[in-house]
């Protein structure tokens, strides 16, 4: 397969998510390439009433924020910028 490949880290946590006037407490997993950069968010579930492209603030257990957006129906969130 040629170049060896490197596993994302995963970091896990209980944050925030804020988008206008919603708001909600959620677990995340935060998926780390092995550069260091945060690259997306997955949920344990799609938060409720935000549609594909919503950009969200996730205000991490550790007090970091990150902001992201929401892609698809799905529980997983592309970070735009930290």
């Amino acid at each position: 397969m040629g170049a060896e490949h490197a596993a994302f880290r995963i970091v896990r946590g209980r944050g925030r998510i804020e988008a206008g006037q919603f708001t909600s407490d959620a677990n995340y997993e935060l998926h780390i390439d092995p550069s260091g950069r945060a690259v997306f968010v997955q949920f344990d579930e799609h938060p409720d009433n935000l549609a594909d492209g919503t950009t969200v603030r996730l205000v991490l257990d550790d007090g970091r924020v990150l902001h992201c957006q929401v892609l698809g129906d799905t529980p997983l969130c592309s970070i735009i910028t930290r």
